[in-house]
């Protein structure tokens, strides 16, 4: 009761002040109301937004004076939750499909269609195994009836957690949501403050066995970054995989693992194949430069070398890393991505977009799948990947997800959870936690912030 009782609460007064009042109310087997809890298992999140979405369009479609009833009927292997109201009714033409995703009825005026809400109820329903329908009479109202089954026999090979949770991450969500706040936030109009994505002080790792090379140039780095050192090949390794640095120097000359047998093994190994890396060498032959070239490397510079040769290459490689990263970071957060990159990043990153928007409510869709549509090795994908953005595939494909959320919140008129689920992540907690991550504020405010501006500035009639 309590748990149906929250999701009354939930709305605003200025959601629900067209109707004279919202009921709730319990019936059971027995005359009396039970004395224990009536216990259903299931996914609390999902049962919330299958509840929010009903309540919600009872509320959108009763008339002002009207009435919405929430009912908890407890039968002996089921709980049927029912949710009335005294608005228009469904007409009999649409009523076979105010179920299909999307679906918009041409004669719902200013209140809209169902949109993607019932399309949502019904599938989680369906994955509780239970059963969503209703009854519509033109001119009396329409009931929701939400049938679900007692105990856990339907769940079969599915773990039972059976703490119950007492704070819901979405009702917190759906209580904000329309609610005005206390104070302004401390944005300007267009942007929020954010996360930063990208680090600030470098990292480089030296690796030479000449201990007076690698103190010199740590004196020359050390003002502008955080230097690493190795004094061979295999303690480098070692440190590449343990500090993962935004660059490698390395002397080609060195006993054991040499400066190109390290750099061909970092350049195989999908975790550091994107460090740039710079060879030193005191051999001046054009063979040597080519073999060093053919291993992967970056960069190639001869000993002895000027200390501001140095600086500028490694600067180079750097800005050039972080130019990329910028633009991945401009377009995710639907910036305007001005920052000089070549067509060959510039492509490929709409690709990965285009591919990523294209499945994003695959189930199915892995970092298989992109490689194979992209026509890249997923080793190769992953150092494009590492490159563009500093980060893995998986985050590389969340970040595509939450800026088409963002598109969704700004540009169409669906809730929250309607953009979480239509872009493809099945929780609203962490949809929150990562969109608030990359956009500074959390979903429901970013909607009123920047759906209005959008609205206004491409005169958007509602």
């Amino acid at each position: 009761v309590s748990f149906l009782r929250n999701q009354v609460v939930t709305f605003p007064r200025n959601r629900w002040s067209v109707c004279a009042e919202i009921r709730w109310s319990i019936s059971a087997n027995s005359p009396d109301l039970p004395t224990e809890p009536i216990v259903i298992y299931g996914d609390r999140e999902k049962i919330e937004i299958i509840l929010f979405n009903l309540i919600s369009n009872a509320i959108k479609y009763t008339p002002n004076g009207g009435r919405v009833t929430v009912l908890l009927d407890d039968q002996e292997a089921v709980v049927v939750l029912k949710v009335a109201d005294d608005g228009p009714g469904i007409p009999e033409d649409i009523s076979g499909r105010i179920f299909d995703k999307f679906y918009r009825a041409a004669n719902q005026g200013k209140r809209g269609g169902f949109g993607i809400g019932l399309y949502l109820a019904q599938q989680f329903s369906r994955r509780h195994h239970g059963d969503l329908s209703f009854q519509t009479s033109i001119g009396e109202g329409t009931t929701f009836f939400l049938q679900l089954q007692k105990g856990t026999v339907h769940f079969k090979g599915v773990p039972i957690n059976k703490e119950v949770t007492q704070i819901s991450p979405l009702l917190d969500e759906l209580k904000e949501d329309g609610q005005p706040h206390a104070s302004p936030m401390a944005t300007d109009q267009t942007g929020f403050k954010k996360e930063p994505i990208l680090s600030d002080k470098k990292t480089i790792l030296v690796v030479d066995d000449d201990d007076e090379i690698r103190k010199y140039i740590r004196s020359i780095l050390e003002s502008s970054y955080t230097v690493f050192e190795a004094d061979n090949g295999q303690t480098g390794l070692t440190k590449a995989n343990e500090k993962l640095p935004d660059l490698i120097i390395c002397d080609v000359m060195m006993p054991g693992l040499n400066g190109i047998e390290l750099c061909s093994m970092i350049k195989n190994d999908q975790r550091l194949s994107y460090i740039p890396m710079i060879l030193l060498t005191a051999s001046s032959s054009p063979e040597s430069k080519i073999k060093g070239l053919e291993s992967g490397a970056d960069d190639y510079i001869q000993k002895p070398f000027e200390k501001d040769v140095l600086l500028a290459r490694i600067a180079n490689l750097l800005q050039t890393r972080e130019n990329l990263q910028h633009y991945f970071f401009n377009t995710v957060t639907l910036k305007s991505a001005n920052v000089a990159i070549s067509e060959e990043y510039r492509q490929f990153m709409e690709k990965c977009i285009d591919i990523v928007e294209r499945h994003i409510m695959d189930e199915d869709f892995s970092i298989k799948v992109l490689a194979a549509e992209i026509g890249m090795s997923h080793s190769n994908l992953y150092r494009k990947v590492k490159s563009l953005s500093g980060h893995t595939i998986n985050s590389f494909i969340r970040y595509i997800r939450l800026r088409k959320a963002a598109e969704l919140l700004i540009q169409s008129d669906m809730n929250v959870n309607e953009v979480a689920y239509q872009t493809g992540f099945s929780s609203i907690k962490y949809f929150r936690t990562q969109f608030c991550k990359l956009f500074g504020a959390n979903p429901s405010d970013f909607l009123k912030q920047k759906r209005p501006v959008f609205k206004k500035k491409f005169n958007v009639i509602d």
